[in-house]
């Protein structure tokens, strides 16, 4: 654990400066077209795996975009999203490198859904590029890189959408009204449990068109741990701490997001997180269950527990007043409750279109969108923390006079 930890920090040093570098000229490909002179916005798309592939047969569905250019370090997923896109657009242009993408191409916006330790690097030089960013979560690894993009964001008035679809959810909304209303009282206590029944990690079922230079794994790498190509890693990243916070990463932020959401709430004052291997011992780094509390200031506290050892329960957010309550499970279903009245709610669940959509109109009109750059950085700040506490031993507290963590 310790070297990779080692690493971890090493590379948050190294982004942290990004924010910092001087504004470079733009790319020549497509500098005859610009986003004045044209209706749709000029998008490209950084990682086209399982999420970036989501997005971009999203942003394929709309006629309000055209996808220009894809980057991504695997072959066979690039060919792959270029294939797509050339059913639509047969001028696309395609990239191994997402720094190359964004020096040629002239973008209005950069869609980013790289493993998490690249999507600051990459969120940075794409606002460096003067592009709008939308971007997966949490949009960096730690606090400083996740500051570093708040604050070149701010310095260039960029609109960067995190992509926390619950904010764009029918049943998100209207259970962040009915909180704001007064109805149940005061909220007192916010619980998560996150359950799945994961599989231990397969190297039989890794892809055979997988090798080291059709993955080109220098890129993949970076500036973390230099191990040899290791499939495992690339396709399992998620579950290794130098790429990845694992369940105190993009799980615990959708969740506390949605809290921040529907509670209006910002930075926790303090985190707090245990975790363990309880179930698999397959090579992975990262805990595969975790408790973790942020308490914030009015004594509001939020408990998140997730586990990839047994799905049975499913996924459920309480949030507990003192004159009733709300329990969402698996994102599509909510009962309200308010002394002895029960009221359901059905939904369809996060709606991915509607976020990329609300970013669009954002884009086009510089408004604020759903999850705002602020947003992102409070749950991105707060998920390093909740992995510093567990790699620590010990609480992380937020110092927000100078804006930093304290171990």
């Amino acid at each position: 654990m310790d070297e990779g930890k080692h690493s971890r920090r090493t590379f948050l040093t190294h982004s942290a400066g990004l924010g910092a570098v001087a504004l470079a000229a733009c790319g020549a490909r497509g500098e005859q077209e610009t986003a004045a002179g044209k209706d749709r916005l000029r998008c490209g798309v950084i990682g086209v795996g399982k999420r970036g592939g989501a997005l971009l047969q999203t942003l394929l569905e709309l006629d309000t975009v055209r996808v220009v250019a894809v980057a991504d370090t695997y072959d066979v997923w690039r060919n792959r999203a270029v294939a797509w896109c050339r059913q639509k657009d047969s001028a696309v242009a395609d990239y191994v490198e997402f720094d190359r993408m964004l020096r040629r191409e002239k973008l209005d916006a950069a869609f980013i859904a790289t493993p998490a330790h690249i999507l600051a690097p990459a969120a940075l030089e794409a606002l460096r590029r003067r592009c709008a960013v939308y971007i997966e979560r949490p949009m960096a690894l730690s606090w400083e890189p996740a500051k570093a993009i708040r604050d070149t964001a701010r310095e260039r008035k960029a609109v960067v959408q995190v992509g926390t679809q619950r904010r764009s959810t029918d049943l998100y909304m209207q259970a962040r009204e009915i909180l704001a209303s007064g109805r149940l009282g005061s909220l007192a206590l916010v619980q998560v449990n996150h359950y799945e029944g994961g599989q231990a990690l397969d190297r039989d079922s890794l892809p055979k068109e997988a090798t080291e230079e059709s993955v080109h794994w220098p890129l993949f790498v970076r500036d973390t741990t230099d191990y040899p190509f290791d499939p495992l890693r690339y396709f399992h990243w998620s579950h290794f701490e130098e790429y990845s916070g694992g369940l105190n990463g993009g799980l615990l932020a959708d969740h506390l997001d949605a809290c921040h959401f529907l509670a209006r709430l910002g930075m926790p004052m303090r985190v707090l997180s245990t975790g363990t291997l309880t179930k698999f011992a397959d090579g992975r780094t990262c805990p595969d269950t975790v408790n973790t509390l942020a308490e914030y200031a009015g004594g509001l506290q939020f408990s998140y527990t997730a586990s990839l050892t047994n799905g049975q329960f499913g996924i459920e957010e309480r949030y507990i007043c003192t004159q009733g309550a709300l329990h969402i499970r698996n994102m599509q279903e909510m009962t309200i409750y308010r002394d002895d009245i029960e009221e359901n709610v059905r939904s369809n669940g996060p709606n991915t279109r509607a976020h990329v959509e609300n970013f669009i109109a954002a884009v086009r009109t510089g408004s604020t969108p759903a999850t705002a750059v602020e947003d992102g950085f409070h749950v991105a700040a707060c998920c390093d923390m909740a992995v510093m506490s567990v790699q620590a031993g010990t609480s992380v507290t937020w110092d927000s006079a100078n804006e930093q963590v304290v171990v």
